[in-house]
């Protein structure tokens, strides 16, 4: 089907925006018909939501979209169908960098503002993976957006390669 052939209300996504009474909202959107809502990552979601939005979930058979976070646990317990961010911009934006710690299997926010405190292991890395030192991720943000992207794709690399073939999806809990 086309998006011409497709409804305006199909194509637009509701976004939870009420952190304390997130699964309420999550129903009023499934019960609306929508087949995939988003949820944001700030501010983020009282303890209690997760468990009932899953519940939400399964029983109305409804995609959970992800904005603004892409931090593996919460994807590893979420499980959504899509995810986007703009973390790698952002963070760059102000002095950071996001960088895959192939060792830890995780995204880390590095803050470069200082080149003289900028890790060896990440240094090492940078250097031979892109060609840049510190000084050039400081002077040029376009290349850390590149040192970013780069960590989004490793990280959904090792997720669909090796963190989901080697972990029992069905037994993944979710929680309250």
């Amino acid at each position: 089907m086309s998006l011409k052939e497709t409804s305006l209300e199909n194509r637009i996504v509701p976004a939870v925006h009420d952190p304390v009474a997130a699964a309420e909202e999550f129903q009023l959107y499934a019960d609306s018909g929508a087949q995939v809502i988003a949820i944001g990552s700030y501010p983020p979601l009282a303890a209690d939501q997760w468990g009932k939005i899953n519940w939400l979930r399964i029983k109305y058979g409804v995609g959970i979209h992800l904005f603004g976070n892409v931090r593996n646990e919460v994807i590893r317990r979420y499980l959504p169908e899509s995810v986007d961010t703009a973390q790698y911009a952002i963070t760059a934006k102000f002095g950071g960098m996001l960088y895959w710690n192939e060792h830890r299997h995780e995204l880390e926010s590095i803050n470069i503002l200082d080149p003289q405190e900028f890790l060896a292991e990440h240094k090492d890395f940078i250097k031979s993976t892109f060609g840049f030192t510190p000084l050039d991720l400081l002077q040029d943000v376009v290349k850390k957006w590149i040192v970013g992207l780069d960590a989004i794709c490793r990280m959904k690399a090792y997720l669909t390669d090796e963190w989901y073939p080697n972990n029992d999806v069905a037994d993944l809990e979710i929680g309250d």
